[in-house]
């Protein structure tokens, strides 16, 4: 190829390239920013009584890990839930439970008391870490074990 060809080559893909940019960010190819879509803030004001338990006495029903604590919300008309999170690889385990904070309707209270129970997913814990965005809550040492 003749350098008069490769520089016509080089000028082109240059204008082309400088075309796809004058026209500016439309809505439809703006990819959304992480910040827009997550937050990470933790709405927990404060925190206290946390207890973890251990149910492994026999019967029907598959041992549970029992948790709860009590809350102060930061503000009214919010909600807070558990839910499962990892387990990681020590021996014993330490067993994260993600706490979520929503708005609802009615709930005026900002005291409460946030209990659930999950499937015990080991035989014992080193700890429970309750955690809530990117804040760690708690963490439970003193786990009881009913057998």
């Amino acid at each position: 190829m003749s350098p008069a060809i490769c520089r016509f080559m080089v000028v082109g893909v240059f204008a082309l390239s400088l075309s796809a940019c004058s026209e500016g960010p439309s809505e439809e190819n703006t990819p959304p920013t992480l910040g827009a879509e997550v937050d990470n803030a933790c709405a927990v004001a404060s925190s206290s009584n946390w207890q973890a338990w251990l149910n492994r006495m026999p019967g029907p029903d598959e041992p549970k890990l029992h948790v709860s604590g009590d809350i102060e919300l930061a503000e009214p008309g919010l909600t807070a839930s558990f839910s499962l999170g990892p387990l990681d690889r020590r021996r014993p385990p330490s067993q994260r439970i993600l706490m979520t904070v929503q708005k609802s309707d009615g709930v005026a209270d900002v005291r409460k008391n946030i209990s659930a129970a999950f499937p015990a997913l080991a035989e014992s814990y080193r700890s429970i870490v309750i955690v809530c965005g990117n804040d760690e809550v708690a963490t439970i040492t003193e786990i009881e074990v009913a057998q």
